[in-house]
């Protein structure tokens, strides 16, 4: 599939993602296109303005609603998570994480567990 060809696939799941309401994002995207499309070819589509992409510089600001406020329930949440998976260790921390940061820390992690299986996949073939 050429260039041309992917901008096109995209465009379409973009217009079918507004039409439905969901968010314009790179998994998303994926998910609903009928072209099987990997991350890196939305990621670097000339479409790409039109994704939800985490900017990495913004700043959370904490938002709370006067009855949030009365019930305690807050619109940010501190993470911290530590995994150990063959001596290798993947560590989560998010301070002050809203929805939308967890959505797109989601996105992150899906493409790289998506990159890292693919490679195993290719060694382990390499061994048969």
């Amino acid at each position: 599939m050429n260039r041309r060809e992917l901008d096109k696939e995209i465009l379409n799941a973009i217009e079918v993602l507004k039409q439905h309401g969901k968010k314009v994002t790179a998994i998303n995207i994926q998910n609903i296109s009928e072209a099987k499309l990997r991350l890196y070819q939305i990621y670097t589509s000339k479409h790409k303005n039109q994704m939800e992409v985490r900017d990495k510089k913004s700043k959370i600001v904490e938002v709370k609603t006067e009855a949030e406020a009365a019930s305690g329930k807050t619109e940010n949440i501190n993470i911290d998570l530590c995994y150990q998976i063959y001596g290798i260790s993947l560590t989560i921390a998010m301070k002050e994480a809203t929805a939308d940061d967890i959505d797109d820390a989601i996105e992150e992690l899906n493409f790289i567990f998506k990159k890292s299986i693919q490679r195993l996949e290719r060694e382990k073939a390499e061994l048969h």
